[in-house]
Formats: C-alpha cells, structure tokens, sequence
C-alpha cells in the first residue's frame, strides 16, 4: 500500500481542470494507495472553489458538483481526512521558525506540512502531492517525498 497526502492546491486540480489535472487523475488512478488530506484541506478547497466562481472560472453549477464529488470521494472512503490536533499546531509553529523567512512557509502550508510529517512519522505517508513551489521545497527539506504538480505537468 502506497500513502498519498495531497495539499490543497494539488486537491483542487481534481475537482477543477487545471495544469496538473491529468497527473492527478492518474495518481488517483493507481492501484493499491491511499490517498489522505489534513481536515483543513476541506475547508480551503471549498475557499478555493468559491474564489473560482468569483472569478468567472468556474460556475455555481460548477462549484455545487465539485463539491459534491469531493464530498462522495470522502464519504466513500476515496479520501480519508486527518483530524488537526493540537500537536500539528505545535509542529506547525516550529516549521515555521525554520522555514517562515528562509523559505516563506505560510500559516496554512505550515499546518498541511505538519499533518503529512505526523503521519510519516506513524509510517501512513509515502509521498506528499503538491502544488506550491515553496511547500514542495519544504516537505523535501523536512525529508518527505514529493511530487510537485507546480512544476509544469499537463
């Protein structure tokens, strides 16, 4: 069994056709992983998805079918949800006293970051997916391995 932990930005490209899209649909794809994100990555897709119809780049329509297939993916056990605890946040502080001025780890990624070490650290974590430049330089920096969907793929 392969562990997948998705950040946000790299959850988005499942629910809304972007660069990156084909590369999830294919980790999605595979047999025998499991894919994983931290609670808060429910709260940000939604965020996200929102600023896309603000923006014209997605429809309401839209919007209500993204959500409902991440909610059946999560329901149905596609994905399954990491709880935050207080031990993230505690984490999340120190990752950002290492990394908030040399590398620009921010509050959101910080704590995405300390849910994925946390479960490697429980050996439920092969490899983070993301698409953030600065996130994927730092989960590589904290030892995980990562695929940085931010790097061009289609």
């Amino acid at each position: 069994m392969v562990y997948y932990f998705f950040d946000t930005s790299a959850l988005a490209k499942r629910y809304h056709e972007e660069n990156g899209s084909l590369e999830v649909r294919r980790l999605f794809s595979l047999p025998d992983v499991r894919f994983v994100v931290s609670r808060l990555a429910l709260v940000e897709l939604e965020s996200a998805l929102a600023k896309k119809v603000r923006a014209k780049q997605m429809t309401p329509d839209g919007w209500a079918a993204s959500r409902g297939q991440l909610f059946t993916h999560v329901s149905g056990g596609n994905i399954e949800i990491v709880a935050l605890r207080d031990n993230h946040c505690a984490l999340a502080r120190e990752l950002v006293a290492r990394h908030g001025i040399s590398r620009g780890l921010r509050t959101l990624d910080a704590l995405q970051l300390a849910s994925a070490l946390t479960l490697r650290a429980s050996g439920l974590l092969d490899i983070m997916v993301v698409a953030d430049k600065d996130l994927g330089t730092v989960a590589a920096a904290e030892g995980l391995a990562v695929i940085d969907l931010s790097q061009g793929l289609p």
